[in-house]
């Protein structure tokens, strides 16, 4: 054994309660381990000769109290967390503490009623007290609209922060200094011995999550799935606004949608051959030029997707340009936002056309 490590032993008259002892261990290192197992108060001094090389302490450290002081780490780290946990309960929805409210000692007699400008008022009928903490939260979430305003009972007020965006953000970052002003004054129209919380600050934060969701999910639903709905239900033909043709290019053709090309063409070429053999084309007619237009529209269509010609001019410039160099053929995101866009674009079509209609007929029917 060396001799740091002999000299560590001879300075313990008594063993300590706990060590670690960490050995290489060899035959002959075994023999001083069993005699410390079976002789655990024998004297040290009396054991060291039993271990000879190559036994070699290689460490040599003591962990007595440790474990007390990492309990007591413990206690205080979760002691430490559940108050933390219990104040944000507290200061927002109170859900996981089992308190619905701040407890506050009750009045000693509190009347049934009470005198507001000389009558003589339930206290049912009394308006409760409005929560900053809630005024705050509206005037994070929803300032730029003025809903702190609606909620002080501000109206006017709030109309006017509503129509202008609270004063183009300027009025926003004022109120966050007057709100406690603006709760103040209406809390004072409450006589204080019948005075209540509303508790609606528990309320908004534990709804209002969900509410938003639902909107949005609503909202969502309404842009993505609208035209579609619109269009399977038969009340509008997208499809037919979307191509420029006559009627729906898939009953043109007489194809389903999910023909494959090859079929699309020859059902083409089938009834531009039947175009051709009618009377209309034989007399080179202009008849016959708008059914031909109407095939070439209908197959560019359920071949090609949104013909091109649909554009805007502008937007078509743009495109032509970036096709080669921003978009490659195989873009699924790039194709169903311009198929969202355009089906949109046909709804708003049909919306302006079937305004202009039923106001052209309003004003034949009872103006004319």
């Amino acid at each position: 054994m060396p001799k740091k490590a002999r000299s560590a032993l001879l300075r313990h008259d008594k063993p300590p309660s706990h060590f670690v002892y960490t050995f290489r261990l060899e035959p002959e290192s075994t023999i001083f381990l069993n005699k410390i197992i079976e002789h655990p108060g024998a004297h040290w001094k009396s054991l060291l000769p039993a271990c000879r090389p190559p036994c070699q302490a290689m460490a040599i450290t003591t962990t007595e109290g440790n474990h007390w002081q990492v309990l007591g780490l413990a206690v205080v780290a979760i002691w430490g967390v559940y108050q933390t946990l219990r104040w944000c309960c507290s200061c927002c929805c109170r859900c996981c503490c089992g308190k619905r409210e701040v407890p506050v000692p009750p009045p000693v007699a509190q009347p049934d009623a009470v005198q507001v400008d000389g009558r003589k008022v339930s206290v049912e009928h009394l308006i409760q007290t409005k929560d900053p903490r809630t005024a705050y939260f509206l005037w994070l979430t929803l300032g730029l609209v003025g809903a702190h305003h609606f909620y002080t009972d501000r109206l006017l007020h709030g109309v006017l922060a509503a129509c202008s965006g609270n004063f183009l953000g300027m009025g926003w970052c004022l109120d966050f200094l007057l709100i406690p002003t603006y709760v103040a004054a209406i809390n004072r129209q409450v006589p204080a011995e019948v005075a209540r919380p509303d508790n609606s600050c528990r309320r908004l934060c534990c709804r209002l999550p969900l509410i938003c969701t639902v909107i949005t999910t609503v909202f969502l639903s309404l842009v993505f799935l609208l035209p579609s709905f619109l269009h399977g239900t038969g009340l509008v033909d997208l499809e037919q606004r979307m191509a420029g043709t006559a009627g729906n290019p898939y009953v043109i053709l007489e194809v389903e949608r999910d023909t494959a090309p090859e079929d699309v063409r020859k059902a083409y070429s089938s009834q531009l051959r039947e175009v051709e053999a009618s009377k209309d084309c034989q007399a080179s007619n202009k008849a016959c030029r708008a059914k031909k237009q109407n095939l070439k529209k209908a197959a560019d269509f359920i071949l090609n997707g949104i013909p091109r010609s649909a554009e805007p001019q502008r937007e078509k410039k743009a495109r032509r340009k970036t096709r080669e160099q921003e978009r490659s053929d195989d873009d699924p995101w790039g194709d169903w936002s311009d198929h969202l866009k355009a089906q949109w674009d046909a709804l708003g079509d049909e919306i302006k056309e079937g305004s202009a209609q039923f106001a052209k007929n309003v004003e034949k029917d009872y103006f004319s």
